[in-house]
């Protein structure tokens, strides 16, 4: 199957916060834009599935199956 080029569409968001300043990672998968992870924040959880943890400075991508799926 192939992978589409296109970026995917922007985040809904259900929050008055405005958006926070600063570096982003986007996911190499899915290209969805979240904050930039740092050492001892949560992981990230992208959508697609692959989570994104940074350990000793590196980010680390694991794909965690949904239940159900």
């Amino acid at each position: 199957m192939a992978h589409s080029s296109e970026a995917s569409p922007p985040a809904l968001t259900y929050t008055t916060k405005k958006a926070q300043p600063g570096p982003t990672f986007t996911c190499s998968r899915c290209k969805r834009v979240y904050k930039y992870p740092v050492t001892g924040d949560p992981p990230i959880r992208c959508e697609c599935g692959w989570w994104y943890t940074v350990r000793d400075g590196w980010i680390v991508e694991e794909f965690r199956h949904r239940l159900g799926a």
